[in-house]
């Protein structure tokens, strides 16, 4: 597991253990809804920072026949 992926996952799990254990109200949409939107909102940016950081396609060098036989 990628060291950020595990690092929010505990900051996300402590934070919610810190709000029940001082009674405090969850940083959370309380609904199954809103909880999808963060996921959706969570993997789309995930999928954004997926496609940025794959490199551009290297343009194919195409050699003639020609060329190839210099002497």
């Amino acid at each position: 597991m990628p060291m950020k992926l595990a690092l929010g996952l505990l900051i996300a799990f402590l934070f919610g253990l810190i709000a029940a254990w001082f009674d405090l109200p969850a940083p959370s949409p309380p609904k199954l809804g809103g909880v999808a939107l963060v996921a959706a909102l969570t993997l789309g940016y995930m999928a954004g920072q997926w496609f940025r950081s794959k490199p551009a396609a290297a343009p194919t060098a195409e050699v003639s026949a020609s060329a190839a036989r210099r002497d």
